[in-house]
């Protein structure tokens, strides 16, 4: 027999083999199948979405049996049903909606219906995406507030519709324009477009081949630009859509950027300043509207000559860019970047961890090649032994450059970071750096080391076991020990269920406090659906 005539045989064969197969394998094909599409769909495996999707079901439970209900926690669960359980979203939906419902009828105060109304229109945004007829239906159904709770309660109903609207189209305009497209005109008229809805259908339309409909947009939102002055949110809001308006038209970027950067200096700054710091101590402090500019220039989605026209169009940043060296200082691997004010920062009571520049990491990393060079061996202690604590950070932000270069350089800056946490005072800071490392440790390796967890467990026990803060003198630069506790160990029991999923199910089976139960649950929904 010929190749041909023998190749043809054995697909012949393959074929036919494939229906009795079929008909003779006992697995529920259909669901598997929808699990396969929907972890590849998300960059995940199946049996990390299958734990996923077991973690929400456990966390769904338990904000049912909440009185009263948990409602900042529904608003972020909500989302998360039509994103990694598309099919079972509408009836988990609905039920959370309806045990709502009957709580918001009998609210006791005029603060419980407002609430509970707010976590409605998050769970009914939610179901829109997946059927939006029922949402809709559902939204007619919210109840009247009881009289009692006068005028301001009536007010918040009255608006309840209205709101939900906005959020669904919000919710559909930055998942699926398409949608919104037919309904365009309709919606310009019943002002439910919020800027950044308006950005993304404009981007969508310029991509999409219609640049006329797109400009006519964008020239809409500029028109408006001196509405959102009084209205901090709103200004915060349009502020945001700069990054997207640089996708549809540059050179309206530059003129909707200075008139924002004008509004902004207005009504005195606008919300969310930062500042920029040099390394040899200088500061600039940048109104909001700057912060954007300076953060959009970054991106790299101006060319130069607009850049440079930006730049001149706002003479207040300019003035302030020259006192570090120029526009240059905002490019190249040692950009100087905007983040929160010093004070800010103080504020935080140690929560923050700034961001490490290459020009403090490249040193780092020179002395971790040199160490490593010299004696391998030894290479994590002796880089423990001539850095800081203050420099934790700087190896943290080294192992995961190295990780990409020399993942043998990478866990000798892992093994020295977790060398430096033992002189790390208070304990509340020492748990607040140890947080990120699990983090970067998982990250780089893989997986992270059983001696890592033992010791943060007994952190947080210590820190459990600590003084109140009325029993003690206050720490500087470090936030209060339980809350340091409560992060550290949701950050131990998600990173853990990716080694042990039942384990950790077990963990927080045990915890009596509901609020900290579903707090790990969505922690390890969260964690699960980030791709490999």
């Amino acid at each position: 027999m010929s190749r041909p005539a023998k190749l043809f045989s054995l697909v012949l064969a393959l074929l036919l083999a494939i229906p009795a197969f079929a008909q003779q394998s006992t697995v529920a094909t259909s669901n598997d199948k929808e699990l396969r599409r929907s972890a590849h769909r998300m960059h995940i495996t199946p049996e990390r979405l299958r734990q996923a999707r077991r973690a929400l079901e456990e966390a769904t439970s338990i904000v049912g049996r909440m009185d009263p209900a948990a409602v900042a926690q529904l608003a972020q669960l909500a989302p998360l049903w039509p994103q990694l359980h598309r099919t079972a979203a509408r009836q988990k939906l609905e039920q959370l909606y309806t045990d709502l419902r009957r709580a918001a009828a009998e609210a006791p105060d005029e603060a419980a219906y407002r609430q509970q109304s707010q976590a409605a229109q998050a769970l009914l945004a939610s179901l829109s995406e997946v059927d939006a007829n029922r949402a809709a239906v559902l939204g007619r159904s919210w109840p009247e507030p009881p009289t009692h709770l006068g005028p301001a309660a009536a007010e918040v109903r009255g608006n309840f519709e209205t709101e939900l609207a906005k959020q669904s189209i919000r919710r559909i305009g930055m998942s699926n324009p398409e949608e919104l497209v037919p309904r365009l005109e309709e919606l310009e008229r019943s002002g439910t477009l919020d800027p950044m809805v308006r950005a993304r259908l404009a981007m969508h339309l310029s991509q999409s081949g219609r640049r006329e409909d797109a400009l006519r947009l964008v020239d809409q939102m500029i028109g408006q630009l001196d509405r959102a002055a009084p209205d901090p949110r709103l200004l915060s809001e349009y502020m945001n859509f700069l990054p997207l308006l640089t996708m549809v038209d540059p050179e309206r970027t530059v003129t909707a950027a200075t008139a924002l950067a004008r509004i902004s200096k207005e009504s005195g700054g606008g919300p969310g300043g930062t500042t920029i710091q040099t390394p040899e101590g200088g500061r600039m402090d940048l109104t909001s509207a700057e912060t954007s500019i300076v953060r959009m220039l970054q991106n790299g989605r101006l060319g130069p000559g607009l850049a440079l026209r930006l730049i001149a169009a706002n003479p207040d940043l300019k003035t302030k860019l020259d006192g570090i060296g120029g526009i240059d200082a905002l490019y190249g691997p040692n950009a100087l970047r905007p983040g929160p004010p010093p004070e800010t920062v103080s504020a935080m009571r140690g929560y923050y961890v700034g961001p490490s520049t290459q020009r403090e990491i490249g040193p780092v990393m020179a002395k971790i090649r040199s160490l490593a060079g010299s004696d391998p061996s030894s290479a994590a202690k002796k880089l423990a032994a001539e850095l800081q604590p203050e420099q934790f950070q700087h190896l943290i932000r080294a192992a995961q450059q190295l990780s990409f270069q020399d993942p043998d350089l990478a866990s000798i800056a892992l093994e020295g970071a977790h060398s430096l946490l033992v002189g790390v005072e208070p304990l509340e800071k020492r748990a607040q750096l140890m947080t990120p490392l699990i983090r970067v440790w998982a990250e780089v390796e893989g997986e992270v080391q059983p001696k890592l967890y033992r010791e943060g467990f007994v952190l947080v026990d210590d820190l459990r076991q600590a003084p109140r803060p009325s029993e003690q003198a206050p720490s500087v630069g470090a936030g209060p020990p339980r809350a340091a506790a409560d992060n550290l160990e949701r950050t131990l029991v998600a990173e853990y269920a990716r080694d042990d999923f039942e384990a950790a199910l077990k963990y927080i089976a045990g915890l009596s406090d509901y609020t900290v139960k579903l707090a790990m649950l969505l922690d390890i929904v969260q964690r699960f659906r980030q791709p490999f």
